[in-house]
């Protein structure tokens, strides 16, 4: 993890020991949601455009939601969390997982969409939103951490996986014609 580099070179390895919680718990969710992506890739390839273009937009706005409700919770008991899994010498990591957790959200977006854009074969479209987000979380780190302390590292991370999940959010919609729009519920 680059960032996790960036953040150990220039506040030191306290910092870096306290911003790996927050990247610990988000793979942790993460893993949940690369193992739906992979359950969805055989599925797409089994069915027509339209079928396709349905399937990814559910999945990914049910994931979102799911994410959501997850970022809620873990914000909602962050120093539980930290207390529990990494035990109290890391308590001063629950203000950054606090924010941090809402990166699950569009982490999640982009993860389903990457894996459907991988299942169709057009694997630039991924590459392309991965190495923006890549360069926005090394240079927005490298010209706030040093400014405003290991706090700015999560919201880094919510930026770079918003402005990745956003490249194929739109390349979705452009290039395969999903629409985002959710239908009116009938109650």
């Amino acid at each position: 993890r680059a960032d996790l580099y960036m953040v150990s070179f220039l506040l030191g390895s306290v910092a870096a020991g306290f911003y790996a919680v927050v990247l610990k718990v988000i793979e942790g969710f993460g893993r949940f949601v690369d193992a739906l992506g992979l359950i969805m890739l055989p599925m797409i390839a089994k069915l027509n455009r339209s079928e396709r273009n349905d399937l990814t937009k559910k999945v990914t706005l049910t994931t979102v939601a799911f994410a959501l409700v997850i970022s809620l919770g873990v914000a909602a008991l962050g120093e539980h969390v930290v207390n529990i899994i990494f035990g109290q010498q890391f308590l001063p990591s629950a203000p950054l997982l606090k924010i941090g957790i809402f990166a699950l959200i569009p982490l999640s977006a982009w993860k389903i969409l990457a894996n459907d854009f991988i299942g169709r074969g057009l694997l630039a479209h991924y590459a392309a939103s991965a190495a923006v987000g890549s360069i926005s979380i090394m240079s927005l780190n490298y010209l706030l951490l040093s400014r405003y302390g290991v706090i700015v590292a999560p919201w880094v991370l919510i930026a770079s996986y918003s402005i990745s999940a956003c490249i194929l959010i739109e390349l979705a919609h452009y290039r395969l014609g999903i629409s985002w729009s959710i239908p009116p519920l009938n109650l």
